[in-house]
């Protein structure tokens, strides 16, 4: 019996003469009253709560909505300013570079070797710095557009990565082993060919003196797939293996190689983009590995897809 019910029993046994009592059929009704307040209190006080709740569920979804348009619009100016700041800096780097080739050829430079050097460092400074200023751009390009991403294969791009990197694999004699196949999930291909391009680039730049060997595998861990870039390089000192992912680090290791310093920084930008990670293990003059995450996915093959689109638009 509710707390309203038994009020009300009090209030009309008052208004009772000595001897007189509810008739059972009054107090039937007043459980059902009783019963029904009760439940509309609780209804009542559970949509205030729903209410109460959503609204700030809405208020915090509008605060992160306007957060991510002005991210969405900053990360469209820094792309505008750094395609076009790209184009600009690179104009007179190639006349440059073109003027620097020009004087070589107008001179004999086997009668002056001083200024051979000085133009081969011309030349060379000229390509680095164009390097970087690509780097630059494709690192500012990254982003999360999904309506532009699609299902690809990572079998494929790495053929297409290693027919890319095919002369410096036969100039270093690099043997590349592929042991299993990695499995399909949606990205964007360019993303999968930066990340092999600057894995495997980089263990053929820093092979050491013995005859090099990359091994690229992968295997499933729990609910994520690991790709690994296994190669008997240089290797990295402990020291620096902190530091291998920052922007615009180069390693000791690096002195005497090309590089702007932002390949393994786009490769974790990549991998952050997918909430994956990205790691290496490495020890000094033995080599290193690499490691990096992929999102696991149910691909379905393009024909059934296509059937099932079918079958619900026909539904």
């Amino acid at each position: 019996m509710g707390q309203h019910h038994k009020l009300l029993e009090r209030q009309i046994k008052r208004k009772l003469k000595n001897g007189e009592t509810i008739p059972d059929s009054f107090l039937e009704l007043f459980d059902a009253i009783s019963s029904s307040y009760e439940h509309f209190e609780n209804d009542r006080r559970l949509l205030e709560r729903a209410m109460t709740i959503s609204s700030n569920e809405l208020r915090e979804n509008y605060e992160q909505l306007a957060v991510q348009a002005e991210l969405k619009r900053s990360n469209a100016e820094l792309q505008s300013f750094v395609s076009t700041a790209s184009h600009d800096l690179k104009a007179p780097l190639r006349t440059i570079g073109s003027f620097a080739q020009l004087l070589g050829s107008k001179q004999d430079l086997k009668a002056n070797p001083e200024n051979k050097e000085f133009l081969n460092f011309i030349i060379q400074g000229v390509k680095r710095m164009s390097n970087l200023i690509d780097d630059m751009r494709d690192y500012a390009k990254l982003g999360n557009q999904k309506e532009l991403q699609e299902i690809i294969d990572p079998s494929l791009i790495l053929d297409q990565v290693l027919q890319n990197l095919n002369y410096a694999i036969v100039e270093s004699q690099a043997n590349v082993i592929i042991k299993n196949k990695i499995p399909k999930f949606t990205t964007f291909p360019s993303f999968v060919s930066q990340i092999f391009q600057n894995l495997i680039g980089n263990s053929i730049k820093y092979r050491s003196e013995r005859p090099l060997e990359i091994t690229i595998d992968c295997y499933t861990e729990g609910e994520k797939t690991i790709v690994s870039i296994k190669d008997n390089g240089k290797g990295i000192p402990d020291a620096e293996k902190d530091k291998a992912f920052k922007a615009f680090v180069r390693l000791s290791s690096s002195k005497n190689t090309d590089g702007s310093g932002l390949g393994l920084s786009i490769c974790k930008k990549i991998v952050d983009g997918w909430a994956g990670e990205i790691w290496l293990e490495t020890k000094v003059n033995e080599g290193t590995t690499f490691f990096f995450t992929i999102p696991n996915e149910e691909v379905i093959p393009q024909a059934s897809q296509q059937q099932t689109e079918t079958l619900v638009s026909e539904a």
